[in-house]
């Protein structure tokens, strides 16, 4: 699964799934159409909730945000069958990336320092519809500066991966329905 929030335009995202090849039955498999929701579309002005680092306080000169979540599946293909032999659970990644306007040295600090921080992220139309993600250990780095000059603001882009927790809490996400 991806988002992206960039200024002025629509959230973007993707979905994927892999699965086991289906068991076909003789029964249909469902008898009527529901109908689509008619939410309205996720703008990063309006649906952005809250972007948070470190805990306390929403980041501030946010140009943009995105996060890639990832749980490898190990496939164990065989000859002479769409269906797999087995499919297992392999490793879970979170990771992205966070642009901002520099305002002063807390985000080279936290990367030249390697400090752990955290990153909540909540996305929704309203607040009874979101989904709240928060990765309560994160590392930063490829940190690069732009606009290294004269009457230009300093923006500060970097990369960001979700660690492992000792509490086994590294992530959480939360769906608001």
């Amino acid at each position: 699964m991806s988002v992206t929030v960039k200024k002025g335009q629509i959230v973007g995202g993707s979905a994927g799934f892999v699965s086991k090849f289906p068991v076909w039955g003789v029964t249909s498999i469902g008898s009527s159409n529901t109908a689509a929701p008619s939410n309205t579309i996720m703008d990063p002005i309006g649906s952005l909730q809250l972007l948070q680092d470190g805990g306390s306080g929403s980041v501030v000169g946010c140009q943009d945000f995105s996060m890639t979540l990832a749980n490898t599946l190990i496939e164990f293909p065989v000859i002479s069958s769409a269906d797999l032999f087995d499919l297992q659970m392999g490793q879970f990644s979170a990771k992205g990336t966070l642009s901002v306007y520099v305002a002063d040295r807390t985000y080279i600090d936290k990367f030249v320092n390697s400090t752990d921080s955290s990153i909540a992220v909540t996305l929704g139309g309203v607040a009874s519809h979101n989904y709240a993600f928060l990765f309560n250990k994160i590392k930063y780095s490829n940190l690069q500066l732009q606009g290294l000059g004269v009457n230009l603001p300093v923006v500060a882009t970097m990369d960001w991966m979700a660690k492992v927790d000792a509490t086994n809490s590294t992530s959480k996400i939360t769906r608001v329905a």
